[in-house]
């Protein structure tokens, strides 16, 4: 009886290797990509109330004053404008004065002031 000495294939060692090392990638890859889904976010947010600061500032040269609701903006800001992966208009608020963004997302809806409407970004 002969036997075949050429068996090809990988060893436990070897496979046990490749699977240490696609986890510790995998454990430096997740915090990486949880990072930028949050500035994607900020971003997303940051565009709604630059949309809105730029029917604001329309509504207050035809009308004399800035508007205090988002209904008031429909001639100049569409729904469609500000619906966005993680906002859409309902998140949106002004009170005249500033712009607020509801955070869906958080756990407890946190409202961001995301700055002056007459003035520039506030940030958060």
């Amino acid at each position: 009886m002969s036997m075949n000495k050429n068996k090809k294939g990988f060893t436990l060692v070897e496979l046990l290797v490749v699977i240490i090392i696609v986890g510790v990638l995998a454990a430096v890859a997740v915090p990486l990509m949880t990072a930028n889904v949050q500035k994607a976010r900020k971003s997303e947010g940051m565009a709604g109330a630059g949309t809105i600061r730029t029917a604001q500032r329309l509504y207050n040269v035809e009308n004399g004053a800035y508007a205090t609701s988002l209904t008031a903006l429909n001639t100049y800001v569409s729904t469609a404008d500000l619906t966005g992966t993680w906002f859409v208009a309902a998140n949106y608020t002004t009170d005249g004065t500033n712009i607020y963004v509801t955070c869906p997302t958080n756990a407890g809806g946190t409202t961001i002031n995301m700055g002056i409407v007459s003035g520039a970004y506030n940030g958060y």
